[in-house]
């Protein structure tokens, strides 16, 4: 899973009750802060420029309960870039 940006909530609840008996969680920032911040910048000023169309990348938009078929489309390389709406 690949997410672009920050929450603006530094906490999460986890229920693992439904998971497998072992099982592991793995986080990973990266880039460096400083790295996906001039990052950002750059693809932000391409898409003013015109240089981007942020919508050309996006093929998919689904809510967050069909979050495991946007998965899957990405999975089988049906789907470039899957968006999940948090408040459709």
């Amino acid at each position: 899973i690949c997410a672009y940006g920050i929450s603006p909530r530094s906490q999460m609840n986890l229920v693992w009750e439904n998971g497998p008996y072992n099982w592991k969680l793995h986080f990973l920032q990266w880039p460096t802060f400083q790295e996906e911040s001039a990052t950002h910048s750059q693809v932000l000023n391409w898409i003013q420029m015109g240089v981007l169309e942020a919508g050309k990348f996006v093929t998919h938009v689904l809510p967050l309960p069909r979050l495991k078929e946007g998965l899957n489309l990405l999975r089988e390389r049906k789907a470039l870039k899957a968006v999940i709406d948090l408040k459709a």
